[in-house]
């Protein structure tokens, strides 16, 4: 597995974004589910791996999400993410 560097995906909202880890691709479609509560384990998923690459999807995806409660575990996954030092 080829692991080099990330595939570029396109998003028709933001352009060319970097694919996450291949790994978690299957959790970064889940986001596009129809059933919200697929979308929430989803977002839960992705928040609690710390991997920069998925800031992208989440970010995305809390820009559109209809219900509440995933956009309230969007929101999480997105603050759960360490911050730079100073």
């Amino acid at each position: 597995m080829d692991t080099s560097s990330p595939t570029p995906t396109t998003d028709d909202r933001h352009g060319t974004i970097p694919a996450p880890n291949p790994a978690l691709s299957d959790a970064v479609a889940a986001l596009d589910a129809a059933d919200a509560s697929v979308r929430l384990r989803a977002a839960l998923a992705l928040g609690s791996t710390g991997d920069p690459t998925l800031l992208d999807a989440l970010v995305r995806r809390c820009g559109i999400e209809p219900d509440f409660f995933v956009r309230d575990m969007l929101t999480w996954a997105l603050t759960a993410y360490p911050g730079q030092a100073p």
